[in-house]
């Protein structure tokens, strides 16, 4: 048990230094009255954190990182469409291109993570550590491709 209390004492403090990361890297846009695309997508994904961090494990933690999963992919595919009508060749090859690996990489990366993280390996923060790590993929994707886009 008191390996649950560290790990999701862990998780919580990576929660807020990826928000503070992400939140530091908005301040950082080069053109500051551009709307701020990297705070507004923090404040969106914060609900699904914090209902993932705020789980014990188990089937709620499932549950929880599959809706933030959802929502990911839906900003990740938002924020890659928006960066993609603002390329012109070659830079629009390269990122479908990066696009695709990324995907691909994506793919055999919650390939591993899966079997990797085990009732019998951690407990029952096996499917809070696999959430958590499928979730920090996407996110990190997402906030590259705000990045690219800030104007």
């Amino acid at each position: 048990m008191r390996a649950d209390a560290q790990r999701r004492a862990c998780l919580h403090a990576a929660l807020g230094g990826v928000l503070a990361a992400a939140l530091a890297a908005a301040v950082a846009i080069d053109n500051p009255e551009a709307p701020d695309r990297v705070a507004a997508f923090a404040q969106r994904a914060l609900a699904f954190e914090q209902a993932l961090a705020a789980t014990g494990g188990g089937n709620a933690a499932a549950e929880a990182g599959r809706v933030y999963a959802q929502f990911l992919d839906v900003d990740v595919d938002r924020a890659y469409r928006a960066l993609l009508g603002r390329q012109q060749l070659p830079e629009r090859g390269a990122l479908v291109v990066a696009q695709r690996r990324g995907l691909q990489f994506r793919d055999a990366e919650q390939a591993f993570i899966g079997p990797h993280w085990t009732r019998a390996r951690v407990g029952s923060s096996a499917s809070l550590s696999a959430a958590d790590d499928c979730s920090a993929l996407l996110r990190a994707r997402v906030l590259q491709w705000l990045r690219y886009s800030a104007e």
